[in-house]
């Protein structure tokens, strides 16, 4: 049996309530969005990768 999907709950912490704020066609999102998301995926990797104390 399938969990039932979490629609517009926090992957993270499932309290959350997410909402939208942009949505693309078929075609994805412009450039300039992938380039900040792909900003974005390496700030948060290297922010966790980082020792703890």
């Amino acid at each position: 049996m399938k969990e039932p999907l979490q629609h517009r709950v926090c992957t993270d912490c499932k309290k959350g309530k997410l909402i939208t704020i942009a949505t693309f066609t078929a075609r994805g999102p412009p450039e300039h969005w992938l380039e900040k998301l792909k900003r974005q995926t390496n700030r948060n990797k290297k922010k966790n990768s980082s020792p703890k104390a």
